[in-house]
């Protein structure tokens, strides 16, 4: 079962790359174990979220956790909102986000030293989705994801 699991995420990550290369988003699906990829990764440029001036980069994946429950896989959305900051920023973005990540309905603003500022969503999913259920409930994450930075991103806006 964990292979076929295996294979229909895989095929979702390719056709939602489809669906975002049709919108000229440069998605492109990084294979696990190629740049250090942990899992496969579809990794898409967005320019198009409401409030932001600059492209984002989206990374979307099913981590491989131990601890996972059986019947459980999880989805992860991490859209990285900035580059590196210096600690002047990181201190005034944490200020921000411990005042955002409470009011969230799901996922938290996050910064990550080496990336920057992050929102993270992941979500717990059924395995036993067939690939179009898996495929509606992904597509759903995303845009939910991209629906809470552009609520939130003027925020972060010096």
């Amino acid at each position: 079962m964990r292979e076929e699991n295996n294979l229909k995420r895989r095929n979702v990550l390719e056709m939602m790359a489809s669906g975002f290369d049709a919108q000229g988003t440069g998605a492109v699906v990084i294979n696990k174990g190629v740049d250090g990829a942990e899992c496969d990764i579809l990794s898409v440029i967005h320019d198009d979220i409401e409030g932001l001036n600059d492209s984002v980069r989206g990374r979307y994946y099913f981590p491989e956790f131990e601890i996972a429950a059986d019947n459980v896989q999880y989805f992860t959305c991490a859209i990285e909102l900035s580059d590196e900051l210096t600690k002047k920023d990181s201190n005034a973005y944490a200020k921000i986000c411990n005042e955002i990540n409470p009011t969230l309905v799901c996922g938290s603003f996050v910064i990550y030293p080496e990336v920057g500022l992050v929102y993270n969503l992941t979500v717990p999913l059924i395995e036993r989705l067939t690939e179009d259920e898996l495929f509606e409930q992904v597509n759903i994450t995303i845009g939910n994801a991209l629906a809470m930075v552009g609520a939130f991103i003027d925020r972060f806006k010096a």
